[in-house]
């Protein structure tokens, strides 16, 4: 019984410790989100989540949202929105890619030198009934 004991508590803490080392990554790599131009009544922002990293490799989702909302809800008004996304490394990073590149969300993946500080930019074009309605970027430092 204590062996049933004391593994529930080993797994417990687990748990515990990997969710906020979670918590601490996303506030460390997210830091200020770059804010777009304003346009009509509204601000638009890149918003990072879902980290993974290993050393040289980190990888994130990309996505766009109305500041102070929860980025996991439908955030945009109605219409007819497209994207397009561009993603340009910076500094030591080897390589960075985003799939896809045409919708409000994407999976960001980043390879670069741990020796030398990096970043990369995240930039989205975002379109309205099919005319330019916002243009966002977003520096994603990787250190």
């Amino acid at each position: 019984m204590k062996t049933i004991k004391s593994f529930l508590f080993v797994m417990f803490m687990l748990l515990a410790s990997n969710a906020m080392a979670n918590q601490v990554l996303g506030e460390v790599n997210e830091s200020e989100p770059v804010e777009g131009a304003v346009t009509g009544s509204e601000t638009l922002m890149i918003y990072l989540s879902n980290f993974y990293e290993t050393p040289g490799h980190k990888e994130a989702v990309a996505q766009v949202v109305r500041p102070g909302t929860s980025a996991d809800l439908p955030l945009l008004p109605i219409g007819n929105y497209t994207y397009e996304w561009t993603i340009t490394p910076g500094g030591a990073t080897t390589s960075a890619n985003m799939w896809p590149t045409n919708a409000r969300r994407g999976d960001v993946s980043v390879n670069f030198n741990t020796q030398i500080s990096s970043r990369v930019e995240l930039e989205c074009k975002v379109y309205l009934n099919g005319s330019l309605y916002d243009t966002l970027s977003y520096f994603w430092y990787l250190y």
